[in-house]
C-alpha cells in the first residue's frame, strides 16, 4: 500500500507540479481509464495528456498540494488543493487573471505500479470572482 501512495505522490510532484512528461509513461497505464473525463477527452495516456494540456494552459503556474491521502488495497483517495493564476478558459469558466483555487477529492486504482483508473469530484467555486 505504501508503494501505491508513492505512485500518487509522484503523480502530484512530478507530473502536476514539475510538468515532467516522461513521468506520465512511467506511472500511467496504457489502459488508463478516466471516469470523469473532460469534454472530448479520450481514454488512455493520450487522454491524460489532453487533460493536462487543458489544465496547464489554463493555469500555467499551477501548484498542487496534497492535504490527505488514504489507501485501502489498490485504491488511493487523495484530498488536494490547486492554486494558480487563471490565465485561459477552463471548461466553461472564463479566465480572471487572478490567483484561483480548486479543491478536489480523487480516487485512483493502482495495479502493478501503474495508475489504471481515476475518478474525482472538484469544487470549482474558487475560479469565480465574487463581487
Amino acid at each position: 500500500m505504501q508503494q501505491n501512495k508513492k505512485i500518487i505522490e509522484r503523480l502530484f510532484n512530478d507530473v502536476l507540479n514539475r510538468k515532467d512528461p516522461q513521468a506520465i509513461n512511467e506511472i500511467i497505464s496504457p489502459d488508463y481509464t478516466e471516469q470523469d473525463a473532460f469534454p472530448g477527452q479520450v481514454q488512455g495516456i493520450k487522454g491524460i495528456e489532453q487533460r493536462l494540456t487543458v489544465i496547464f494552459n489554463s493555469f500555467p503556474d499551477a501548484e498542487y498540494f496534497i492535504k490527505d491521502m488514504v489507501s485501502e488495497g489498490e485504491k488511493i483517495a487523495v484530498s488536494w488543493i490547486m492554486k494558480g493564476t487563471f490565465k485561459n478558459k477552463f471548461l466553461n469558466y472564463e479566465p480572471t487573471m487572478a490567483t484561483a483555487e480548486m479543491k478536489g477529492m480523487d480516487i485512483y486504482l493502482v495495479k502493478n505500479g501503474m495508475i489504471i483508473t481515476h475518478s474525482n469530484v472538484v469544487d470549482l467555486s474558487g475560479l469565480q470572482v465574487f463581487q
